[in-house]
Formats: C-alpha cells, sequence, structure tokens
C-alpha cells in the first residue's frame, strides 16, 4: 500500500505542461531503469534523467500527467514523431504501452523474465554481405568525451577496422559497419566497455549506464546478451598468455604446448557443465566450443611473441613440425568462422615464421626443389599459367598474349621456343618483371595445399582459402600487383569457397596502389603511434633530468605559451607521477598537437595526443597533461577495465599533483545523490579523495598497483578498506565531507 500511495502522490506532484524541459525527476522513481517483457526478456523501454528508450529510439519527454491511476507520458523525436505511452501499477506488476494500445506486463530485471535459450547452432553460410546497425544511449552521460572507438574484426581482409562513434549530447550514438563475417565488436564507451556478439545483417540497440548489466534490444539482442552471459562468467575461457607470463616464462615448445592444451580441457569442461546447466542456447554453445579451439591455437603459434613478452632475453627458436601435430585435422569448414578466435587464428598461421616451419619439409623435398628450378619464376611458367586461365588475365595485351601463346604452343620444341625467347628478350624481361610472382603463386598454392592435405589431412577450405590463397593475394595486392580474374574463378581458381574467392577479388578489384589510397580516417586510426609527416609545423626534443619529451606541434596557430606551459607541466609532474606510482614507466613521451583527434587528448604506447581546439576554447586547461599522462604511468594490461578507476585515478592525480587547475576552474565534482562511484572521472577521484581521508593514505597508490599487476577485482575493496565498494559509497554518501589534501 505504502509503494501505491508513493506513486499517486508522485504523479501528482509530475503533473506538467508541454513545452517545459523534463527530467528523470518528473516521473515516478519506480519507473526509472530499463524495462523488459516479462513473457520473453525484450527489452522495450528505459527512462532515465534526459531520454527515454522506446522503439530502440531515443526520445525526449515531452509531458507527463496523471489519470486516475494511469500515467501519461508523452515522449517525442528529433524527427517530429510524437508517442503518448501509459503506464498501470497492479499490485507489484508494472504494464507500459501506448495509450491508445495494449499494454505489456514489465519486469526491470531480466531475472524478472521468461527466457528461452533456444538460438539454433550455426550452419553453413555464415558470411554473408551486410551491415551491422550498432546503436544505443549512453543513459545520463554528462561525461567530457565526445567520441569512442568501435573496432571489428575484417576477416577476409585481415585486419581489424577501427570506427569513430559520435556520442549525442542526449547520449545516443549510432554507427553503420560493413561486416561480412561474425565477429564481436570492441566498443570502449567512455562509461564502460562493451562488447557484444553479432552477425552481419544484425540490428543491435544497447543501453549503457556505470556498473549496471548492458541492456541489449534489436534483432541482434538475443544472440548478444547470451554471449554477454557466458564471459561475464569469467570461468569459461583459458586467460591470455600475456596475463600470466611468470607461468609460461622457460618453457620448451613442448612445454608451452602441453601448458594450453590442458588449460583448453579445463575450458571445454567449464563449457560443457554450463550448457548441461541449460542456461545457454545450442548456438552460443558451438560458438564458444570454437572460441576456445582457435583461441587456443592462435596462442599455440605465437610461441616464440609469447616467450619473449616473458624474458626480454629470449631468442626465438625454430619449430620442429611435430610441433603443429595439433593442428591436425582442424578444420570446421566455414562454421569456424562464427569463433571471435578465428581471424586472429587465421592470422597467426599466416605469419611467415609460422608457414616457413610449417612447410620446412617441403624444403627439403629433392624432386619439388629441381622442377621448381626449372620451371619457377620462367617465361615459360607464365606461359603456362596465361594458358591455364584461359586468357583471363585482362592486364596482359595484345603483344604480350601472342608472345605468351607461341611460347606454351612451342613448349615441348626446345630449340624453336629458345630461338624465338632470345629474339624477343626485351618483351620478356618486361613480362617476367610484370608477372613473375603471379605465376609463381599459381605454382606453389596446389603444392601447399596438397602438403597440408597429406600432413595434416586438410581439405581445401575457408581455412587453406585464407590462410594460403588469400594471404599470398593479400600480398601480391599490397606490392600493387594486380591479380587475374581467372585466379578466382571457381572452376580453375586457387580458391574452394566461393564466397572468400570473390569477397578477395573485390579487394583486387578496388585496390588503389599507393600513394593514391584514399582513407575517410586519420592514419593514428589504425595505429595510435602514427605520426604523418603532413603538417608538421614544429618538431622538438627537450631533455631533462633523465626524461625525454618529443612535442609534434601540427596545427600552425597553436600559441608558444600554451606549449611551453604543457612542457613545464610534463617536466613538473610526470616524474613526479613516476616516482610515486610507477618507476618503470616510460622515460621518452611524445606530444602530438593534431588537429585530426577530435577528442580533448588521449595517450597510449607512449604517446599523447591533444586537440589544440580544445586549448583555443580552454587556454588554462595545462592539467589535461597531468591527467593524460598518469595514463602513461598506468601502463595496465587489462584494456584499462574497469574505465571508471582508470579514470578516476587519472583525476586523483590531477587534483594531488596538477599545476593550473585553479586557473582552469578545474575541481572535483560535488556530491549529490543521483551521483554513482563508477560515474569516472572527477566524481570517482573525489570518493577515492575520501577514502584516503577515512581509510588508507596509500589507497588510491595500491589501487592503481593492482591494476598494472591485473590483480584488482571486486574482492580488492574489502582487502584494502575492510569493506566493498558500495558499503563504502554508501558511507561517502552519508557524510561526503573531504578534507583536502593539497
Amino acid at each position: 500500500m505504502t509503494r501505491k500511495i508513493l506513486f499517486t502522490v508522485l504523479f501528482f506532484i509530475a503533473v506538467q505542461t508541454f513545452g517545459q524541459s523534463l527530467s528523470k525527476d518528473t516521473i515516478p522513481a519506480e519507473l526509472y531503469g530499463e524495462w523488459y517483457n516479462k513473457k520473453n526478456g525484450d527489452l522495450l523501454y528505459g527512462f532515465y534523467s534526459k531520454a527515454v528508450v522506446c522503439h530502440e529510439q531515443v526520445w525526449k519527454y515531452d509531458a507527463v500527467k496523471k489519470k486516475g491511476k494511469q500515467a501519461l507520458i508523452e515522449i517525442s523525436n528529433d524527427s517530429g514523431q510524437k508517442i503518448m505511452l501509459k503506464v498501470e501499477i497492479k499490485k507489484s506488476a508494472i504494464s507500459i504501452g501506448p495509450a491508445d494500445g495494449r499494454l505489456t506486463a514489465c519486469a526491470n530485471k531480466l531475472s524478472g523474465c521468461h527466457i528461452t535459450h533456444d538460438l539454433p547452432e550455426f550452419t553453413a553460410p555464415v558470411f554473408k554481405e551486410g551491415v551491422i546497425y550498432f546503436s544505443g544511449l549512453i543513459a545520463d552521460y554528462n561525461g567530457d568525451e565526445k567520441n569512442f572507438m568501435v573496432a571489428s574484426d575484417q576477416l577476409f581482409e585481415s585486419q581489424q577496422k577501427l570506427y569513430l562513434v559520435t556520442i549525442q549530447p542526449n547520449g545516443y550514438f549510432s554507427v553503420a559497419i560493413p561486416q561480412a563475417n561474425p565477429t564481436v565488436l570492441l566498443a570502449f564507451t567512455p562509461v564502460q566497455p562493451v562488447f557484444p556478439y553479432v552477425i552481419p545483417g544484425s540490428h543491435l540497440f544497447t543501453i549503457i549506464k556505470p556498473n549496471h548489466e548492458i541492456a541489449f534490444a534489436g534483432d541482434g539482442a538475443p544472440l548478444a546478451r547470451e554471449d554477454e552471459f557466458l564471459r561475464k562468467t569469467n570461468q569459461v575461457y583459458l586467460s591470455d598468455p600475456a596475463e600470466h607470463l611468470e607461468n609460461i616464462k622457460g618453457l620448451s615448445p613442448e612445454q608451452y604446448k602441453e601448458y594450453l592444451l590442458a588449460g583448453q580441457r579445463k575450458a571445454d569442461a567449464v563449457l560443457d557443465s554450463v550448457y548441461a546447466a541449460k542456461t545457454i542456447s545450442p548456438g552460443i554453445y558451438q560458438m564458444h566450443k570454437l572460441d576456445i579451439k582457435y583461441a587456443t591455437y592462435q596462442y599455440l603459434l605465437s610461441y616464440n611473441i609469447y616467450m619473449k613478452q616473458a624474458d626480454e632475453q629470449f631468442k626465438p627458436v625454430g619449430l620442429p613440425a611435430s610441433y603443429f601435430d595439433f593442428l591436425r585435422g582442424a578444420q570446421d569448414g566455414e562454421t569456424a568462422a562464427i569463433a571471435q578466435a578465428y581471424p586472429r587464428y587465421i592470422n597467426a598461421l599466416a605469419l611467415d615464421d609460422n608457414l616457413n616451419q610449417l612447410f620446412a619439409p617441403l624444403s627439403h623435398n629433392k624432386q619439388l626443389q629441381d622442377s621448381l628450378n626449372r620451371t619457377g619464376g620462367t617465361i615459360e611458367s607464365v606461359a603456362s599459367v596465361y594458358h591455364a586461365l584461359h586468357h583471363k588475365w585482362e592486364e596482359v595485351n595484345e603483344r604480350q598474349a601472342s608472345l605468351l601463346k607461341t611460347i606454351y604452343e612451342e613448349r615441348n620444341n626446345d630449340t624453336l621456343r629458345k630461338s624465338f625467347i632470345n629474339d624477343h628478350q626485351k618483351e620478356v624481361d618486361e613480362i617476367l618483371n610484370k608477372y613473375r610472382d603471379i605465376s609463381m603463386s599459381y605454382i606453389m598454392i596446389p603444392v601447399f595445399i596438397k602438403y597440408l592435405y597429406d600432413s595434416l589431412g586438410w581439405q581445401r577450405g575457408v581455412t587453406t582459402d585464407l590462410a594460403i590463397a588469400g594471404n599470398i593475394a593479400r600480398e601480391l595486392i599490397k606490392e600493387n600487383i594486380s591479380i587475374p580474374d581467372g585466379y578466382f574463378d571457381l572452376k580453375d581458381s586457387m580458391f574452394a569457397d566461393p564466397f572468400v574467392a570473390q569477397y578477395i577479388k573485390r579487394i583486387n578489384d578496388t585496390h588503389v596502389p599507393a600513394p593514391a589510397i584514399q582513407t575517410t580516417l586519420p592514419g593514428f586510426v589504425n595505429n595510435w603511434s602514427y605520426i604523418g609527416k603532413e603538417g608538421v609545423v614544429s618538431n622538438d626534443t627537450i631533455h631533462k633530468n633523465g626524461y625525454t619529451l618529443i612535442f609534434i606541434n601540427k596545427y600552425q596557430t597553436f600559441p608558444d605559451s600554451t606549449k611551453a606551459k604543457m612542457i613545464d607541466a610534463f617536466f613538473t609532474v610526470y616524474p613526479e607521477e613516476a616516482a610515486i606510482y610507477n618507476p618503470l614507466a616510460p622515460k621518452q613521451v611524445t606530444f602530438v598537437i593534431d588537429p585530426e583527434y577530435t577528442g580533448v587528448a588521449a595517450s597510449a604506447d607512449s604517446l599523447t595526443r591533444f586537440n589544440p581546439k580544445w586549448y583555443e576554447q580552454n587556454p588554462n586547461d595545462i592539467d589535461v597533461v597531468t591527467h593524460e599522462v598518469m595514463h602513461l604511468v598506468q601502463a595496465y594490461r587489462n584494456h584499462y577495465d574497469p574505465s571508471w578507476v582508470t579514470e578516476g585515478i587519472a583525476d586523483f592525480v590531477r587534483y594531488t599533483l596538477g599545476v593550473n587547475n585553479a586557473a582552469a576552474n578545474w575541481s572535483l565534482t560535488p556530491f549529490n545523490a543521483g551521483q554513482s562511484y563508477t560515474n569516472s572521472y572527477r566524481i570517482t577521484a573525489r570518493f577515492f579523495v575520501w577514502i584516503v581521508n577515512k581509510y588508507d593514505k596509500g589507497f588510491v597508490k595500491k589501487l592503481d598497483a593492482a591494476m598494472r599487476d591485473n590483480t584488482y577485482d571486486d574482492a580488492f575493496w574489502k582487502k584494502t578498506t575492510g569493506k566493498s565498494v558500495d558499503e563504502l559509497w554508501l558511507e561517502y554518501a552519508a557524510n561526503p565531507a573531504i578534507q583536502e589534501l593539497r
């Protein structure tokens, strides 16, 4: 009864007129958050401070009215559409729907819904030319960052593509990602990272809040939701060997292999038990089973890489052919590509070192070597390939075609053929310079594929297409060598899978030789350390007290006075940050004043990029330097997750060590009841100050060390302070006064 009375009173208070600025304070407190269909778990609505989610779109409040025991909430969107929602409370249940339609019984947690785990197993074809529409709302977001990055694995292009996503003032974001293979999107939002599993052609809408389970809507929601559930268990996966280098240091190749294969067996057993409990669908079970397999194989193929990380003195070793016996029969057809780890496995398999070692026995095959010495890279081999391609080699001109045809026709007449070649030596050299690599590829690919069949039992399929024919094709394309159409014809081509052949053919057909390549994204999007020579106004190197700062300015009107203040700030705060938190922090740092960067600033790999336009509007905000270089000191191995801890520490350091905060009008955000410790930045930093005041002066230093050592977990708070983070926050909220630390 108390809830009903409170609900009614709140509605009387909430009566508004049209045109006012409305917020979550206008609606009953019980409505705040997500609302799912109780029958199936579909996300239907979300009510937040300044936005409403309905039909996978973001709307704003126009009016809230009381009508008997019902609430009427009018919302509108930027397209001018208006919807009147009706809300009813019956006992403890809430029903929501259009005012002129049927209401749906809703629950504000998935645990209150009936969800069936009936996603079927994946079957070929899993490749599809499509677009992933990824959108959503960062609820109640008031952060400084206006953009974030989303990455997706592009299997056929053997690379990860990055997309810059803009956050609208109301927290809405949207991006269309061309995609042909299933993938896990890596979305590094300012609030928390989101890694949904998606398939080409799907729509996925997400609601993201600090320290809160991610809500999914759209046709991609069931898949993403189940995958998210399984990954959150933190039980299924082998951890990356980079996360436990102390366990692998010094292992021989065979010891390393047994260590990882044992981990695979353990992970498989855990996954089997989860599936037996019927908490995941057959499709998710199948995908994760393959993911464990190909993640293991990727790690196994990276022995020398991980050994070098574990011991800088390690010298790469050759792996015997027997080491690769784990690959025997390791083919799953097209469905292999549903595994998140599969693209990384293919890339590892195609590394020169692995291919050289995998195919090493071929170099000892005298008959093969004699054959290659006779025919490899000769004009006769080019002529044979031209004939085999049925003249589907558009780049070969009429004169060259005639010459190749004659050489092929005289293949059994050595005297005539050699005389003809001598008479046309200039043209022959021209053809060889241009087409030798194509002919060698055409000869070698069948040899490689046959060897894989003989040694590992591999049939021709997606894996051989990508690791052999596709890999060679991409290398030729990189060298600006145009590949003939006949190479991709299924009947005579080097490929077994038509989708793979046609996709790589399109890469070949659309390739624009360097330097004419045009890109819509700055170079640093694909490589953060990239600093193009174009646009450099000045490049200074400053040495001081054992530290080096390289300061590169690419903005013509960037003030020298601001530059000088940034340099002074670096040499004042960075050595102090390193001394307190991480003496192993890099001794050399690069600053780039980069007009192509649209955020405020960002740091990684000993390089910080600053947006000059931010300093045009905020010339005194010098302590952006203090915050950003702390990220270089942090150097966390866990992708800086949870991000609110990372950013809270950086702003704590700005608060304690900053050199110009007062002039920039920067201070810790005062506490209010609507905050959460996961709000990040200044809100979290103030919480840390309170903990330092009340519990442990060394708290932040211990927290930073746990993040860097990758030992941080939810238990850290109780171990350090005797209380959980939620208990600490409740105590802080009751008495949030702090004592200044400076």
